[in-house]
């Protein structure tokens, strides 16, 4: 987000890291003026379950549309010059 935002990475990141350590309270990045803010005051509420869901179902997917891939390539391979 910091780079999408024109700003920094590292410097987002070690502002990020001092501000949890000093509050010990997840803390957000403001991409409007390089700072941190509170996700509870500002009303943004994540479904953690839901992206972490989203996160392990991700590599699955993958590997299903990759499986379906190689069946239909063996499947035209087949066809070709066979016995009709």
């Amino acid at each position: 987000m910091a780079e999408n935002s024109g700003f920094d990475i590292q410097e987002a990141i070690i502002l990020l890291k001092d501000e949890y350590h000093k509050t010990n309270v997840a803390v957000g990045l403001n991409v409007i003026t390089l700072g941190t803010i509170s996700p509870l005051k500002e009303q943004i509420y994540d479904n953690f379950c839901a992206k972490k869901q989203w996160l392990n179902l991700a590599p699955t997917l993958a590997q299903q549309l990759l499986l379906v891939d190689e069946i239909m390539r063996a499947g035209k391979g087949m066809g070709r010059g066979g016995p009709m």
